[in-house]
């Protein structure tokens, strides 16, 4: 098998206590099965870790040879979050030894919320 995944990163914002939702796709060019599965890590995928504001539907998969992609839900959540820029990485693992695993950046904005019209000072 042969790993591809796209887009090659991931970026997204959201206001302070909210969330934001994006997707990934994993599909592969080979002729056996792709055997996948992903986390997360905020260094390096070499030792994957926990990253609490990120989430991803479905963990694991399979695909087979002329399969269609499987698409990853991925939600960023920042209701535990200050305003700030994060960074960490989606660890996407697979039977494909020459990309395993493969490292996929992603990026979140927190934007602060908006103190004008937090009360209703636009009604």
């Amino acid at each position: 098998p042969t790993l591809e995944v796209s887009p090659a990163s991931l970026s997204g914002s959201a206001e302070d206590r909210n969330r934001a939702t994006t997707t990934f796709d994993i599909g592969h060019s080979g002729s056996a099965p792709l055997d996948w599965a992903v986390d997360t890590s905020s260094a390096d995928c070499v030792a994957p870790a926990a990253v609490p504001w990120l989430v991803l539907d479905p963990l694991a998969g399979s695909i087979a040879s002329g399969g269609a992609d499987a698409t990853i839900d991925v939600t960023l959540d920042a209701t535990s979050l200050t305003a700030g820029a994060y960074n960490a990485n989606i660890c996407v693992h697979s039977n494909d030894a020459a990309h395993d695993p493969l490292t996929l950046p992603v990026s979140f904005t927190v934007n602060p919320p908006d103190l004008i019209f937090q009360n209703g000072f636009d009604a």
